[in-house]
């Protein structure tokens, strides 16, 4: 599995939170357990993401995917 992308690691720290040995995780990791919460954030995720039997409560907040974003 791939790290949090460095920036997002460099932002949190400076927050005070520690990220540096999360990993990303799939979606298709939740398919088997009961999920009541989704959160969605990159532009498209809430068109495309995939549907949880059983889900309680979606959100999503549209951000600008910060890999893309330059200076």
């Amino acid at each position: 599995m791939r790290g949090v992308h460095p920036l997002a690691v460099e932002v949190m720290r400076k927050a005070g939170i520690e990220i540096g040995d999360w990993e990303l995780k799939s979606h298709r990791e939740f398919f088997e357990k009961e999920v009541h919460t989704v959160v969605t954030v990159c532009g498209n995720a809430n068109d495309c993401c995939s549907v949880f039997l059983g889900q309680v409560n979606r959100y999503h907040w549209s951000f600008d995917d910060p890999a893309h974003f330059e200076g």
